[in-house]
């Protein structure tokens, strides 16, 4: 439930209705998309201290009702990517 000051807030905050055509924007996503990725990487940090990027600017979009697979020889980040993603 969102707080009424916080909505209170944001009105007086944003005299230009730049919130009202996020929330537009943000109900269109909601209602099309099951998954949105937007610049996802993860980088795993060595026992010498030297670090290893295995996901580096990770973008996708997967629509309601979309089936997908992710594939790839071994050790190109498929594991990695869907416990990111916590699926």
């Amino acid at each position: 439930m969102v707080n009424e000051q916080m909505v209170n807030d944001q009105i007086v905050n944003d005299p230009y209705g730049e919130a009202d055509r996020m929330n537009e924007v943000n109900k269109e996503m909601v209602n099309n998309k099951m998954v949105n990725i937007l610049h996802l990487s993860k980088t795993f940090i060595n026992p010498d201290g030297s670090s290893l990027t295995v996901l580096k600017d990770v973008n996708c979009t997967i629509d309601k009702g979309e089936v997908i697979s992710i594939i790839g020889p071994s050790g190109t980040g498929k594991s990695t990517l869907l416990r990111a993603i916590n699926m």
